[in-house]
């Protein structure tokens, strides 16, 4: 499906270029039209530059005019006008145009989402109350773009002469007044963001005949000024751009992540709807943190509809009720003993309802739309089945923990040797000696990359189900490296996306250093015991052994307190790996929740 974008461009030499950059990103077919009016500058020239973008000047200054010229050359619909410093790829544009393939559903539009970092307080008090109003919330207008189906644009002629495009289009697409529409939606109010503005949703009915379509309980209309009704509109739209607006110089959706993704929703009839996400926490004695998590999610990612699903790994101190309270529409079980990560993810992966499980740690808070981003980027590439972004220190910088490296021989006998030590301290000698943590890599650019992390996975729930979910040998870490390994082998291509950022705390729930490292080490005995011949398995521990034995070694020499002398005193432990554990139930399709 080609989308014909049009844009209004009045000296925007400054911004064009980093637009239509933008909108050639994801492979979207798009016929582009750039409109200068009024220029004293060189915006037409600059707009030449990208091949393939039509451009039409006009020697007088003015929006209207500048779009009705644009849609004279149009070549197809839907239509997307976007403002000229605006920064949307072109996979974000289609996400918008997809809500208009919703019945009755004419117009579409991006979340708008505020940004006053480093604004002053007055600017930042207005916009806490301008994001409040319903009025700005959820209208057409304030956006810097809109679709419009063949039908939406049939509405009108040609734009008037008006200062505010915008607010001409929100007009033609509120109901009548003798409409009533009530306002329904089984999701969270507070998740499910308005977005798509229709002339006819199931739930509104003229006054005069009865609504056969609402849900069985009564609910109050709710108005506004001047208007009869509240605007008859889709409520928790399946597409559309999650915008962010940065009072210090341009706007830029990417920076917030993208909105996404198709949402099943049934109008009536007593049925539940279907969640894009399904997000999966496991909590251990993270009580605190779980709750900030899962609030801080609600806040910070309006864009998707997703459930919340937290599975207790017998915490023992209040964790599981303190969760009901403070999130009543999660799904919680609290189960008799701790079972580990892995278990415990499959365990709540049996309650998703989901087309995508998004695995977050409970020591972690979104920076920006962290699910839409995901889900954006897994929607326009489905190809890649596995999908994780940046986890980032408090202070913003990478942490090098979501993606890594397969495990080799030659990593193993750069730990023996202590060169992995070197590699982490000197950056430059990273790639060759610790190649575990991709130190290489670029995270600022999507990338395919060997294996995620489970701290922030999206997969689609059918290839979790099909690969059963976590190998249950593992209580803890590296089963996310499993994991990969096999959805790989079925043509899974794990990939880094950049737009979706999470603050990481790191092993909350891990206990002191000595009994981390020891967890991790039994996890890595645990994978090369499952995944590679005997022979190579046992090079790869007698490497392992040989690595914490110089580190113990040197401690003890030196009379340093180290946790390398206690994981030297635990090897037997550690170097048998976790015990191999009886085959977990078969993960199913809708498995119903049982808590």
């Amino acid at each position: 499906m080609t989308v014909s974008v049009v844009i209004a461009a009045h000296n925007e030499s400054a911004v064009i270029s980093r637009c239509l950059s933008a909108l050639r990103e994801g492979g979207a077919d798009l016929d582009i039209t750039v409109v200068t009016n009024g220029c004293t500058d060189d915006t037409a020239e600059v707009a030449r530059q990208h091949a393939g973008v039509r451009v039409v000047e006009l020697a007088e200054a003015g929006k209207a005019g500048a779009l009705n010229a644009g849609d004279a050359v149009a070549a197809s619909f839907p239509r997307v006008y976007l403002d000229a410093d605006m920064t949307l790829t072109g996979a974000q544009i289609h996400v918008i145009v997809g809500a208009l393939d919703m019945p009755g559903v004419l117009a579409s539009t991006a979340v708008r989402r505020m940004v006053t970092r480093g604004s002053a307080v007055p600017v930042k008090g207005y916009y806490a109350i301008n994001n409040r109003l319903p009025l700005f919330r959820n209208a057409l207008f304030g956006r810097g773009v809109i679709a419009l189906s063949k039908e939406g644009r049939d509405r009108f002629e040609s734009f008037p002469g008006v200062i505010a495009d915008d607010l001409f289009l929100d007009s033609l697409f509120a109901p009548a007044k003798s409409a009533r529409c009530r306002r329904w939606s089984p999701g969270s109010p507070r998740r499910a963001t308005p977005a798509t503005w229709s002339a006819g949703w199931p739930g509104c009915a003229p006054a005069t005949a009865p609504c056969a379509t609402s849900p069985p309980a009564p609910v109050r209309p709710k108005t506004r000024p001047g208007c009869a009704t509240w605007p008859c509109r889709a409520r928790g739209w399946p597409g559309g751009g999650l915008l962010r607006r940065d009072h210090r110089g341009g706007r830029d959706a990417r920076a917030a992540g993208h909105r996404l993704g198709p949402r099943r929703v049934v109008p009536a009839g007593g049925r539940r709807m279907t969640p894009t996400v399904s997000v999966l926490m496991v909590s251990y004695r993270t009580r605190d943190l779980t709750v900030r998590a899962l609030s801080a999610l609600r806040e910070s990612c309006p864009g998707t509809t997703f459930e919340t699903i937290v599975v207790d790994n017998a915490s023992g101190d209040g964790s599981a009720d303190a969760i009901r309270a403070a999130v009543p529409t999660a799904t919680v079980e609290e189960l008799p003993e701790n079972v580990g990560f892995g278990r415990a993810m499959n365990r709540a992966a049996q309650h998703a309802r989901g087309d995508w499980l998004l695995l977050v740690n409970p020591d972690t808070e979104p920076d920006g739309d962290v699910v839409s981003a995901l889900v954006a980027y897994a929607t326009a590439h489905p190809e890649h089945g596995i999908y994780t972004g940046r986890t980032l220190h408090p202070d913003g910088t990478d942490d090098m923990r979501s993606c890594f490296a397969l495990p080799t021989l030659r990593q193993y006998v750069a730990f023996a040797l202590g060169l992995s030590t070197l590699g982490r301290r000197f950056r430059r000698l990273g790639p060759l000696f610790n190649p575990e943590e991709l130190p290489g890599y670029d995270r600022t650019t999507a990338r395919e990359v060997p294996a995620v992390s489970g701290c922030l996975m999206l997969i689609r729930r059918d290839l979790f189900t099909a690969l059963g979910g976590f190998t249950p040998d593992y209580f803890m870490y590296s089963e996310d490296i499993d994991l990969c390994v096999r959805a790989r082998e079925r043509g899974a291509r794990p990939v880094l996306v950049p737009e979706a950022r999470l603050l990481h705390l790191g092993g909350a729930s891990a206990g002191t250093s000595s009994r981390k490292i020891v967890m991790l080490l039994r996890g890595k005995c645990t994978f090369v015991r499952l995944r590679w011949t005997p022979g190579r398995a046992a090079t790869a521990r007698t490497l392992i052994a040989a690595g914490v034995g110089l580190r113990g070694g040197l401690a003890a020499m030196l009379g340093r307190k180290s946790p390398w002398r206690e994981v030297w005193s635990a090897r037997r432990v550690w170097l048998a790996g976790w015990p191999a554990q009886a085959t977990e139930p078969a993960l199913t399709r809708d498995s119903a929740p049982t808590a």
